[in-house]
């Protein structure tokens, strides 16, 4: 998918934010990264496609969702040099001031990445009421729900689910 058209401050970006910033998201969204190699944009795309426009997502999932190039070539290895950079500890000023130019310029490929989903679901999914449980179910879909993984799943679901629909 190329850049041409992307609207890069979207609902989709706006409600991740929204989401990630509630007590305990950030932390079950990364311990469903790096226990499960669970893609955040994609795990905040399926809650917001459950809790904000009512869509149950199927398997295998669109080739526009399930590319995973971006993530792979641009977003996993920034966010390997950027934690590299900090477990080298973060004393010396020059290194963290680089290391902030890392974390902004991976969350700038995040947002370029959750542009590039909202752009799809917009053509896909017009916005329709939310049904209760479709944040958790996609979820789950994405993921297989392993059982130590139930907890993150929830914490993420009742955020989204929190957010209420779009109005």
């Amino acid at each position: 998918m190329t850049g041409q058209g992307l609207n890069i401050s979207n609902d989709l970006w706006r409600f991740s934010c929204t989401v990630y910033a509630a007590p305990g998201v950030a932390e079950a969204c990364l311990y469903l990264q790096d226990r499960y190699g669970a893609d955040v944009n994609l795990l905040l795309l399926a809650a917001w496609l459950g809790s904000m426009r009512g869509v149950r997502m199927e398997m295998p999932l669109p080739d526009a969702i399930a590319d995973a190039s971006w993530q792979e070539a641009v977003i996993r290895p920034l966010r390997a040099v950027r934690r590299r950079v900090k477990a080298g500890g973060l004393d010396d000023p020059s290194f963290r001031e680089f290391h902030a130019q890392l974390l902004a310029t991976e969350l700038a490929a995040e947002r370029i990445r959750q542009a590039q989903l909202f752009h799809w679901a917009e053509h896909h999914f017009p916005p329709r009421p939310a049904v209760a449980g479709l944040a958790r179910a996609n979820l789950a879909l994405l993921t297989g729900s392993p059982p130590e993984a139930a907890a993150a799943l929830d914490q993420l679901a009742e955020a989204a689910e929190a957010r209420g629909p779009e109005s």
